[in-house]
């Protein structure tokens, strides 16, 4: 999991683009989330948007509180895409917890 904080801490800023959390561990509850930068009172802030069955819910948090947020996800969830401008990353997380991240030049 340290490979996903280390990412996370180098992408949480101005470059980001969004994030897509999907493939969870357990069917009931949330079942993907989306996550894109937002301009707040001239602060970057992050807006999850997080999806159920029939509901949508938000929440706009700050560079910590995402990194927090990603991390709690990231135990409920097998998978998460990340784009920048610059690149793509793709976070495969296994059963026991270990996480593979692959990097890829965006297009």
């Amino acid at each position: 999991m340290e490979e996903i904080r280390a990412l996370l801490d180098a992408v949480l800023n101005i470059e980001f683009i969004r994030a897509v959390i999907s493939n969870p561990r357990k069917k009931e509850g949330i079942i993907k989330v989306k996550v894109r930068p937002l301009e707040k009172r001239g602060q970057l802030v992050f807006q999850f948007e997080s999806f159920t069955a029939k509901q949508a819910f938000h929440s706009n948090l700050d560079k910590k509180e995402a990194g927090e947020k990603f991390m709690e996800y990231a135990e409920q969830f097998r998978q998460i895409q990340i784009e920048t401008t610059g690149e793509e990353y793709t976070v495969l997380i296994s059963k026991k917890g270990k996480a593979t991240v692959k990097k890829s030049r965006r297009r």
